[in-house]
């Protein structure tokens, strides 16, 4: 059984086990159980259950080169995009984007990638924020809030 939860995923406790309120509070998945659906680990050993906790994932993980999957875009350090066509254990296969020619295909090894700084396109982790039931991306919504004045009671 496929957890919900992934590791690397934010998540927010909206409220805990015992009825604590905790809206702030974002943890990180660091460990799922696959015999258990809804349970994870954050990086602190702090065991969560989405029967009994009120949870919201609020971002997805990362995706590495080793989650790579068929059809994936890889962007080397000069900026050059391959597109992946097959995955064998420690080796890949790309197709050159950049070279004219369709047939123009070339075998990796993970190590050989990540020497290279080779990066998934696309992939990077978005934070967001919810505000009156609406998700906003929250590096947008701080810069679009940075020079508003504050509010002094």
């Amino acid at each position: 059984m496929e957890s919900r939860y992934k590791v690397g995923q934010k998540v927010k406790v909206i409220s805990d086990s015992v009825g604590n309120v905790r809206p702030d509070i974002v943890v990180e998945v660091a460990e799922t159980d696959e015999k258990e659906e809804g349970w994870f680990s954050d990086t602190n050993g702090n065991p969560f259950n989405d029967r009994i906790d009120e949870l919201e994932i609020v971002s997805q993980p990362v995706k590495t080169l080793r989650d790579m999957e068929i059809g994936d875009i890889i962007v080397d350090g000069a900026g050059s995009e391959f597109e992946v066509l097959a995955i064998c254990g420690e080796v890949f296969a790309v197709k050159y984007l950049s070279v004219t020619s369709n047939n123009f295909v070339d075998w990796n090894t993970f190590k050989q990638a990540e020497v290279y700084n080779w990066k998934l396109k696309g992939r990077e982790e978005i934070e967001t924020i919810e505000i009156a039931g609406k998700k906003y991306n929250k590096q947008e919504f701080e810069e679009a809030i940075r020079d508003l004045k504050e509010i002094k009671s």
